[in-house]
């Protein structure tokens, strides 16, 4: 009975485990759809930048909407907590696509 309970124990944690991933990977796909098509320069530097930290914004900032365009719910404050896998994901997202467009922000457009 008891290597049984461990068994389920063992596969039950392999859920949760998987949970967090698939969180985390549809947060990265969010945050970078949000950072390239709906971010604003200066909201897409201040959420790159957290690490370890909670963030709560409000409208106008374009999260909120694109929050409330994406879920079953209106929002008027969005609460980022980077240690939510979710959030985690989306500010690795949105953070790559700051990365690879921040050295351009400050060329001469051609």
């Amino acid at each position: 009975m008891v290597t049984d309970i461990h068994t389920v124990a063992e596969r039950l944690r392999g859920t949760v485990e998987q949970a967090v991933l698939d969180s985390r990977d549809r947060g990265r796909r969010d945050g970078i759809r949000w950072a390239r098509e709906h971010a604003t320069a200066g909201e897409l530097e201040q959420l790159a930048g957290l690490d370890g930290s909670v963030l709560a914004v409000g409208r106008p900032h374009t999260l909120v909407s694109f929050v409330s365009a994406t879920g079953d719910a209106f929002h008027q404050v969005v609460k980022i907590d980077t240690e939510e896998p979710y959030w985690d994901g989306f500010r690795a997202g949105a953070g790559d696509v700051w990365e690879a467009v921040e050295p351009m922000l400050h060329r001469p457009v051609q």
